[in-house]
């Protein structure tokens, strides 16, 4: 939360000339930020996620776009790739236990690894 430009005001000039170069420099990562994220190259694989970046109330939702056909995921210390091939198809494959694959009618699918004997 911003302090009001009143108690700014009240504050020793050092301190208001810090507060400015704090806000100037958060002002320039904001920008450069944006101007990353608006030249990612879409890709078919992405992360979506919640960003606090100070230029609106509550969390924004954010995209970083990832190159390449697959991503890794980490399950109980064994590694899980999960990516699609030629043909558009979801593949998923571990060095692992055995995977389990449940899909259900919704938006998602659950992966997870048999339970260590």
């Amino acid at each position: 939360m911003k302090p009001d430009i009143k108690a700014i005001e009240r504050l020793p000039k050092w301190a208001q000339d810090y507060i400015r170069a704090v806000e100037m420099e958060a002002d320039a990562a904001r920008r450069s930020m944006r101007k990353i994220e608006g030249e990612q190259e879409e890709t078919r694989i992405w992360v979506e996620y919640f960003d606090c970046h100070g230029e609106s109330v509550g969390p924004t939702t954010a995209k970083k776009y990832i190159a390449g056909r697959s991503v890794n995921f980490k399950i109980r210390d064994q590694a899980i790739e999960v990516g699609y091939d030629n043909h558009g198809r979801l593949l998923a494959r571990t060095d692992g236990p055995r995977m389990l694959l449940r899909c259900e009618v919704s938006n998602s699918i659950e992966l997870d690894l048999e339970p260590y004997r």
